[in-house]
């Protein structure tokens, strides 16, 4: 298997992870006002922690991104709110910063276990 299509399956990985991190929370915690946002949450530490187990690289993080950006836009043209709360009509600017923003955020747990494996290993070589 070639580095690409590994990534892809990495960033699949990754995006499953949040999803599943998201439902979980969703689903225990109906009763709760906030549970929405306690599944982001949870749904970065599992991706965080779980990437930091299977290695995932930089350039899984850049697939996932694209992945989220994507959704993102596809989301636009077939109206899934589930994606993003207040939808605009057409794709804008704005909108496309606030994808690019959500994208950092989206592959950020890869993008720190980097750091930190880097970290981690000039450390060892000490």
């Amino acid at each position: 298997m070639n580095k690409w299509s590994h990534s892809l399956i990495q960033a699949f990985i990754h995006s499953a992870l949040w999803i599943v991190g998201i439902v979980i929370v969703v689903t225990v915690m109906n009763h709760s006002s906030s549970r929405i946002a306690y599944g982001y949450l949870i749904g970065w530490w599992l991706a965080l922690y779980v990437g930091y187990i299977a290695r995932f690289n930089l350039l899984s993080a850049l697939m996932s991104s694209l992945i989220y950006i994507v959704v993102g836009v596809l989301s636009v043209w077939f109206g899934w709110e589930w994606f993003y709360k207040g939808l605009p009509e057409s794709i804008s600017f704005s909108y496309l910063v606030t994808l690019l923003l959500g994208a950092v955020v989206f592959c950020s747990p890869i993008l720190i276990n980097s750091v930190v494996k880097r970290v981690s290993d000039m450390v060892q070589k000490r």
